[in-house]
């Protein structure tokens, strides 16, 4: 990702953001989820488009359409999960480095997994269990040995793992 940022900054912001709400609405999210992507976007100094900042960015727009639409806000949040969804899927489109490795953004991708995790966790649907052995399977399609030097400008990767341990 050609992020200068740890990537979950932009939860940081949405969290922040929602803290200040006086109840937690399809507006409030809206607000939080725009105020998110005005802080992500200053924080970089030369946004790229198919990003994690794209994906944030379409969520916005989604959240602010919800609100517009006066969508009731399990059906709010459907459809910011669902179009964060669809700009992940877009993101090889925006940055051909991820189109010629048949891959989407990072970035994009993680900030979907948390978002999708924190809609599981408002529905009340359990989280996935692992296959026992304590290691997810992992499958990667990137030859990363093709990958010239030259492209990869920040070469170190964060992996958060959240964990819920309590039902509040």
């Amino acid at each position: 990702s050609a992020l200068e940022l740890n990537d979950l900054s932009e939860l940081s912001t949405l969290s922040s953001a929602l803290e200040t709400c006086a109840k937690f609405d399809v507006e409030s999210i809206a607000g939080a989820f725009d105020r998110a992507r005005e802080v992500a976007f200053q924080a970089v100094r030369k946004p790229v488009e198919g990003t994690i900042l794209t994906v944030l960015r379409d969520s916005a727009a989604a959240a602010k359409n919800a609100a517009e639409q006066e969508l009731p806000l399990p059906d709010a949040l459907d459809a910011i999960v669902a179009e964060a969804y669809a700009s992940v899927q877009r993101t090889p489109d925006l940055l051909p480095v991820l189109k010629e490795h048949g891959v989407v953004d990072a970035g994009g991708k993680g900030f979907l997994v948390i978002l999708q995790g924190m809609l599981d966790s408002l529905r009340g649907v359990p989280m996935p269990e692992g296959d026992g052995e304590g290691e997810a399977k992992v499958e990667s399609k990137t030859d990363y040995a093709a990958i010239a030097a030259e492209e990869i400008t920040f070469t170190f990767d964060t992996v958060f793992i959240v964990r819920k341990t309590s039902p509040h």
